[in-house]
């Protein structure tokens, strides 16, 4: 179910990857509306809950993730969110001047890493359409962290069956 996930969000980020760069030929490939853009923006935040921030969470005796394969998760969600949340930041009137595509996805790759140049700016109205996307970035990191942290993790096999004996009750007198 991960994989098919994943092969999903590519599709959705391949169409975005083409859908941005068509705006600049005034062509699209996605419908531009709002309802569109906040779709796309809930998907990626299922994705990032289902695929990412679950997974270690069902860490056990008997599944134990490969953390290359949360990295591939992990950053494909990265990838996801910023293209995802660009699309909706395309769309509102983040500021008074036009804004092309590569304006939004660099306002989006910004919020996401919580870095803020200070140079871009979303209007007063439409702050809080960027707060989400900086704490999933913050969120995003600690994943990030977290999956380094677990591939530095020893694990033990289990042991060969028949090492450890049973000894039996003593009875009752």
């Amino acid at each position: 179910m991960r994989r098919l996930q994943t092969r999903i969000a590519w599709i959705v980020i391949a169409l975005l990857a083409v859908d941005g760069a068509l705006r600049a030929w005034d062509a699209r490939v996605l419908p531009a509306n709002p309802l569109t853009a906040l779709g796309l923006v809930l998907l990626s935040m299922v994705y990032f809950a289902q695929v990412v921030v679950l997974v270690p969470f069902l860490t056990s005796n008997r599944f134990r993730p490969k953390p290359e394969r949360l990295f591939i998760d992990a950053a494909t969600s990265v990838v996801l969110n910023i293209l995802c949340f660009s699309m909706l930041y395309r769309l509102l009137p983040l500021r008074p001047p036009a804004q092309t595509a590569y304006d939004a996805i660099y306002f989006s790759a910004v919020t996401f890493s919580t870095l803020g140049y200070g140079d871009f700016a979303p209007a007063v109205q439409f702050r809080l359409a960027a707060a989400p996307q900086a704490i999933l970035g913050n969120l995003h990191l600690g994943i990030i962290v977290g999956a380094a942290f677990f591939a530095t993790q020893r694990v033990d096999p289990a042991p060969p069956p028949g090492r450890y004996r049973v000894t039996p009750r003593k009875r009752r007198r």
